[in-house]
């Protein structure tokens, strides 16, 4: 059994702080992120696309190091839609940190209303992670792609551009793939160590690599692995078959070499 991460999120709609500032539940429409709740104006919506959103982006490699732990967070979505004043609060460094990271980069496509007037919104997030026994890489692999808005790379209309490939699928299916093998021989790691090796990321809708997982015994190839994968520069995220970008997770294994 090897230790697998998964994220759960619990989120509370919190009272306004400040009388300039409400919740959503006050608002005649809660705030808006680019490309959802386009016909739904409901707080539940708001809620969703925030789980989503975290979903998303949260980086697993950041939280390596915990066993788990609880970050609340508050933050102010402004009348300008800007995300300000971050306060968090949690029993591990390392989720804190994380969940600063993405709430500093959430992008607001429109803030809320009330009466007629652009207002801000305070509102508080209970982040939760905790390690999750998986039985096997295969089961994670399921689990990730089941999740909405999270394709496989054969499932988006455009495959991401990475720098140095040609935007093809059968360039990141074969090249991506043989060009690491390449340079894992180049450092003298042999057939029989790289054969036992399996990884998987996310190139995210706005060009990150995040959700990175490498599962290989020897500790030497894990890290050279992940340097590899880190140092890899997206021109451009996939895109689905109406044009906008997506979310898409690659995953590569070596037993057949």
């Amino acid at each position: 059994m090897k230790h697998l991460l998964s994220v759960l999120f619990i989120y509370l709609i919190s009272l306004p702080v400040f009388s300039q500032h409400y919740s959503i539940l006050e608002t005649d429409r809660p705030p808006k992120f680019k490309n959802e709740c386009e016909s739904d104006d409901t707080p539940k919506c708001f809620e969703r696309s925030i789980l989503e959103y975290i979903n998303r982006n949260i980086n697993i490699i950041n939280l390596i190091n915990t066993d788990g732990g609880t970050a609340y967070a508050q933050f102010i979505i402004t009348e300008k839609g800007e995300v300000k004043d971050i306060r968090i609060r949690s029993n591990s460094k390392f989720l804190e940190k994380e969940t600063e990271r993405l709430l500093e980069k959430m992008k607001i496509k429109e803030p809320a209303m009330k009466d007629g007037k652009e207002v801000a919104v305070i509102y508080t997030v209970p982040v939760k992670f905790q390690k999750k026994q998986s039985n096997s890489y295969n089961d994670f692999i399921d689990e990730q792609l089941s999740q909405k808005d999270l394709a496989g790379l054969n499932e988006v209309s455009t495959p991401p551009r990475i720098k140095n490939y040609n935007a093809s699928l059968e360039s990141l299916n074969s090249k991506f793939r043989n060009d690491i093998l390449e340079q894992l021989r180049a450092m003298k790691f042999q057939d029989s160590q790289i054969k036992q090796l399996k990884f998987t990321f996310v190139i995210s809708e706005d060009s990150q690599i995040i959700n990175m997982l490498v599962i290989v015994p020897d500790e030497n190839l894990k890290k050279a692995t992940k340097n590899i994968i880190q140092g890899i520069e997206i021109l451009d995220p996939a895109l689905d078959e109406n044009g906008n970008p997506v979310d898409v997770r690659l995953n590569y294994q070596f037993e057949d070499i």
